[in-house]
């Protein structure tokens, strides 16, 4: 009999089991509702995440980059690493140089800017007009002797064969010095296929004076849509004056390239004029964004300067890339943040 008991009460332990889950059953409508309620609120708390993680992106988008780059110092303090970035822009910003000279200047200022500036460029490409022998594989002879239709010819070889091979192209010449990493760390912060023109903007006549940069969409829409429209694009004159005229005609949009406090990164001429403010007061009114004048003329990120001899070449690399200030070194930093649309719209029209 003590045995059957024993048998027996598991069965009545599991029936009184079931009379109380029985008793607190859930109604089958209220199960339902609990059920989605629980499913919604799950959804919601994933779209809050995801959401936020989107808006840290778009507000920190090179957290990641940052992570990737970074290093630990003695101190295990995460630090920048500096080359890395530099080689990182390198590649994700492919920048054409397109050096506008002449045949007497080519061969002795060419081999010069590829010592210096020029070997820091994706590409290095001379053009100039007939008059002598192309000193290296880089060096294109036109035919052309206006200068505008010296340029269309040149823009014409770079979208016949290097279309590929750049996501931003400088027009420049053999008196300018170019700071490669100042102008990749600008165009970071765009997209290249924004249909973009970038320079010292000139107010008067609305034009790029000296060095600029056009992205890959506005350089692709000035060989398809410009200067395959007469109406569009003119065949001769100033070559500056003229790419600006045809670009404005297909709705680019025109960058004055003065940084974040309004002081100038690229010069066509030498900065002293704007170091030297009794100097520089007749070109006052001349540009898009007043200047600044004294100490607080140039950016600390400067880009590009004209007015250099192939000597003062040499300086500039020496001085740029060779000295070191004792206890003058600059913390390193990560990228700015890419810009929309909508608001490179607004600042620019």
């Amino acid at each position: 009999m003590e045995d059957e008991k024993l048998l027996i009460h598991p069965y009545k332990v599991n029936d009184e089991k079931r009379k109380v889950s029985k008793r607190t059953k859930v109604p089958k409508s209220r199960a339902a509702n609990a059920l989605f309620c629980g499913v919604a609120l799950g959804f919601v708390f994933s779209f809050l995440v995801a959401y936020s993680g989107i808006i840290k992106e778009n507000n920190d988008e090179n957290f990641f980059l940052y992570e990737a780059l970074s290093s630990k110092n003695e101190n295990n303090v995460d630090t920048l690493d500096t080359t890395n970035l530099v080689e990182f822009l390198r590649k994700e910003v492919r920048v054409l140089c397109a050096v506008m000279t002449n045949y007497r200047a080519v061969n002795s200022s060419g081999e010069i800017i590829l010592n210096t500036w020029g070997k820091r460029c994706n590409l290095l490409l001379f053009f100039t007009e007939r008059g002598g022998q192309p000193f290296n594989d880089n060096h294109i002879v036109l035919e052309e002797s206006d200068e505008m239709e010296r340029t269309r010819a040149a823009y014409k070889y770079i979208y016949t064969n290097h279309l590929h091979d750049f996501d931003w192209v400088l027009k420049t010449t053999e008196h300018s010095f170019i700071i490669l990493e100042n102008l990749r760390h600008m165009l970071y912060q765009y997209n290249n296929d924004w249909p973009l023109f970038i320079g010292m903007r000139f107010l008067a006549e609305d034009y790029m004076i000296g060095d600029y940069v056009m992205s890959k969409r506005s350089f692709v829409k000035l060989l398809e849509d410009a200067f395959t429209n007469p109406a569009l694009c003119g065949r001769s004159g100033n070559a500056d004056k003229g790419i600006a005229n045809c670009l404005s005609r297909i709705n680019t949009i025109k960058i004055d390239g003065v940084d974040e406090l309004g002081r100038g990164r690229f010069f066509e001429s030498s900065p002293e004029n704007a170091l030297f403010p009794e100097k520089f007061n007749e070109y006052d009114n001349w540009y898009w964004h007043k200047l600044k004048q004294g100490e607080d003329c140039c950016s600390d990120r400067l880009i590009a300067v004209q007015g250099f001899s192939d000597l003062n070449l040499y300086y500039m690399e020496y001085f740029i890339y060779k000295v070191h200030v004792f206890g003058r070194h600059r913390n390193p930093e990560p990228l700015p943040r890419k810009f929309f649309l909508e608001e490179v719209v607004k600042e620019n029209t």
